[in-house]
């Protein structure tokens, strides 16, 4: 985990220099950065929560976590008490701890496939269903009883760039490049005139150094998309 001033040594290290932008420009764009990479590579957590009788429907808050995006993953007993689905039980299958504190899944395809073959297993396919409106879902068949434990695996947004771990710096790094570099394009074509009389010679120079800014920023934005699918997800423990 690093804070924004490591990020910006980053970025310098990899080419972006203080002429290009400064850093207040940079961490402008490592704030506007945060929200695109949780769509792409979330945080993933786990946690256990209660159910309560006769209630099918459990909101965020009602699961323990408020910015609870998708339950990837709900296990959980509806014929026997105190069954509970615990982290050292179902992580052990999915990944090994890697960093103080937090795990490193499989893609999230293995995540759902896992989840699938277990209730097949074990419950005949009966589980939970995902509220098409958000964070919340259904507990099927509907509990009787309260107090019955709930393990679920969730996405939720980085909330801050001090949240996202170190083995993943090379990909935010890649997202944070592409950012700077379409910044810089903008820039350039901007200023591209200066007041200068526009000569062709003058429109070649100024259109090659916007293609070149433009073209590392998507091949930047590429490899981090790719990498975001073939990669592993980031867990963190609650």
């Amino acid at each position: 985990m690093s804070d924004i001033a490591s990020y910006i040594t980053g970025l310098r290290a990899r080419g972006i220099a203080a002429t290009d932008l400064d850093d207040t420009a940079v961490t402008a764009i490592i704030a506007e950065a945060l929200s695109e990479y949780s769509r792409y590579r979330p945080l993933v957590l786990d946690r256990t929560f209660d159910t309560i009788a006769d209630q099918q429907k459990y909101t965020p808050t009602e699961m323990g976590d408020v910015g609870i995006v998708t339950v990837l993953l709900c296990l959980w007993n509806p014929y026997q008490t105190g069954d509970e689905w615990d982290a050292s039980r179902t992580l052990a299958t999915l990944g090994v701890p890697n960093e103080a504190g937090y795990w490193h899944l499989p893609s999230l395809d293995i995540v759902q496939q896992i989840k699938s073959a277990a209730w097949a297993n074990n419950y005949g396919g009966k589980g939970y269903q995902n509220d098409s409106e958000g964070g919340s879902l259904y507990l099927t068949p509907l509990p009787d009883s309260a107090g019955d434990k709930v393990y679920i695996l969730y996405t939720k947004a980085h909330s801050a760039v001090t949240a996202i771990l170190s083995v993943d710096r090379d990909i935010w790094l890649d997202l944070l490049e592409s950012y700077c570099c379409e910044r810089i394009a903008a820039e350039v074509d901007a200023k591209g005139t200066g007041g200068r009389v526009r000569t062709p010679e003058y429109e070649i120079e100024v259109a090659t150094k916007v293609a070149h800014w433009e073209g590392r920023a998507q091949k930047k934005r590429d490899r981090f998309i790719q990498k975001c699918q073939a990669g592993f997800a980031a867990c963190g423990r609650t």
